[in-house]
């Protein structure tokens, strides 16, 4: 698992209040299996996100296309993309959109693994 640095930036969601810029720690678990990638950010209250789809190599970095869903209902797609991992270290930025909740996402990951 990395600890993680997420910030991102939300608009269009049907409830207004999720709308805005946020940051904030959590723990990111990657699972990387031929073309198949899954993603699981968990938060600090235990609620979490998996994102899961094709992998992509896109000169040095990696991008990930498809699904999501978190454990309060937000289900949509999604793109990781600028996907960097360095020994200890990994980086990514991402854009998704909730099929749900109405929401557009653009996030920004860092994060290291721990000694």
């Amino acid at each position: 698992d990395y600890n993680v640095v997420t910030t991102q930036t939300t608009t269009g969601c049907a409830n207004a209040v999720d709308n805005g810029t946020f940051s904030g720690n959590s723990a990111l678990d990657v699972s990387h299996n031929g073309q198949f990638m899954t993603l699981v950010n968990t938060y600090k209250d235990n609620s979490s996100c998996s994102y899961s789809g094709t992998y992509s190599q896109r000169g040095r970095m990696g991008q990930v296309t498809g699904t999501y869903a978190c454990t309060w209902g937000e289900t949509g797609t999604m793109t990781i993309f600028e996907m960097s991992n360095v020994p200890y270290m990994f980086t990514a930025r991402m854009q998704s959109s909730s099929s749900n909740f109405g929401c557009n996402t653009e996030a920004e990951f860092a994060g290291v693994i721990p000694r």
